[in-house]
């Protein structure tokens, strides 16, 4: 029997769902069209740049396999 494709390391496995009235889902598919993105991709960049801005960690570095460190070393 054939097995899947492997997972990949760094593959975006998480969803969020939003949800937009149509004018709303309209402006913001126009505005990704305009500067040449996809409207995920403008949102998922939209947000990362919102919370870099708030200084919240976005990536977690792995020193210890039992012990994660967040990059603004808050350990979780």
């Amino acid at each position: 029997m054939k097995r899947g494709p492997k997972r990949q390391p760094n593959a975006k496995r998480k969803n969020v769902v939003v949800r937009y009235e149509d004018s709303e889902y309209e402006a913001v598919k126009a505005f990704a069209n305009q500067i040449g993105e996809t409207p995920s991709a403008l949102i998922r960049k939209a947000v990362k740049a919102y919370l870099e801005q708030n200084n919240v960690p976005t990536s977690v570095a792995i020193i210890d396999p039992n012990q994660l460190t967040i990059e603004a070393n808050h350990v979780v």
